[in-house]
């Protein structure tokens, strides 16, 4: 199964969810794709000495932050949380 994950939404982002999605990868035999700042997520698995062997990076330039209106998905088309629903949504992944 593949799981897409925002790397750019939660607490401590990125790093938590590098650091998760590297431990979920090997614990679970999933295959994990990481939707962000392909840069920044990068610097962050390096940062932590974390490979990102088997995780696919899909970037995406727009974070919805918390200050955002949860409408504001419609509008930042660009966004991590918007593309990882859209992989979903088009079957590249079975979670998100």
């Amino acid at each position: 199964m593949k799981i897409v994950i925002d790397a750019m939404g939660g607490d401590n982002a990125p790093d938590e969810i590098v650091k998760g999605a590297a431990l979920a990868k090997k614990e679970l035999l999933a295959s994990m794709i990481l939707v962000g700042d392909e840069e920044v997520i990068r610097k962050s698995a390096e940062k932590q000495d974390i490979s990102l062997s088997g995780i696919t990076v899909c970037h995406a330039p727009d974070v919805i932050t918390m200050e955002d209106s949860p409408l504001s998905i419609r509008d930042k088309s660009d966004s991590s949380m918007r593309i990882a629903f859209k992989m979903l949504k088009e079957g590249q992944a079975g979670a998100f």
